[in-house]
């Protein structure tokens, strides 16, 4: 069966996707040992079975108006983040879930999202389109190495290295 699976896939608009089949556990949240953790967070873990496609890259601004032809991305500090090859902003968790379904419905896959009257009510987690990341799956993919999983996105040590840092 998974012979026949590509593990790299690019949809017809564009998207490159990447196949992750070897998954596993994830812890979420912080112990109560963890310096910086708040009143509200425990540690729990989660188990990925079901492997998925991840896109590699954002979906660009040119992708997102062939769904949403006058769609604007706007300004950060005076520059603008509207051209066409930079990464869609300003875009609403509904868009982004409306969206995942019309790529669907453009390749010929079930949607992911339901529907009614334009807005995302439910879901029908048999479907085999497009849809956006999960919680547990963005933590696994963000702390993920070929050495193991990371107790951050950066590495081990809470002190995120200089070369590193955003901003």
């Amino acid at each position: 069966y998974w012979a026949q699976i590509p593990s790299r896939y690019t949809s017809r608009d564009g998207h490159k996707m990447k196949l992750f089949r070897q998954l596993g556990d994830v812890t979420l949240g912080s112990s109560r040992r963890e310096d910086g953790r708040r009143a509200n967070e425990a540690a729990y873990k989660a188990t990925l079975s079901k492997p998925f496609y991840v896109a590699l890259h954002e979906t660009t601004n040119k992708q997102f108006r062939v769904f949403k032809s006058i769609h604007n991305s706007g300004n950060y500090k005076e520059k603008s983040l509207d051209a066409q090859k930079a990464p869609v902003a300003n875009v609403s968790w509904q868009q982004a879930a409306r969206y995942c379904n019309w790529l669907s419905g453009r390749e010929g896959l079930d949607p992911f999202y339901q529907t009614i009257k334009g807005y995302v009510s439910g879901n029908n987690i048999n479907a085999n389109g497009y849809r956006l990341l999960t919680e547990v799956e963005w933590s696994w993919l963000a702390r993920n190495t070929d050495d193991g999983i990371l107790t951050y996105p950066w590495g081990n040590s809470k002190t995120i290295p200089a070369k590193k840092r955003v901003g």
